[in-house]
């Protein structure tokens, strides 16, 4: 079974791009600030790989 992994979301537009191109979403669970979903800790690896890369980019 797939267990999904929630992190707090961040208004950061990188990380927002990185959510969306690896299949994320941004939730709004009832009572709780926002929170990026990803469906599996796979996809939630691949996020922070891509957004590793994507701010090393922004610091060349």
């Amino acid at each position: 079974m797939k267990l999904s992994v929630r992190i707090s979301a961040t208004e950061d537009i990188d990380a927002q791009r990185c959510l969306i191109a690896v299949g994320g979403q941004i939730i709004l669970p009832a009572g709780k600030p926002p929170q990026f979903q990803f469906p599996s800790n796979v996809v939630y690896n691949e996020y922070c790989k891509l957004l590793r890369q994507t701010k090393a980019k922004k610091a060349n």
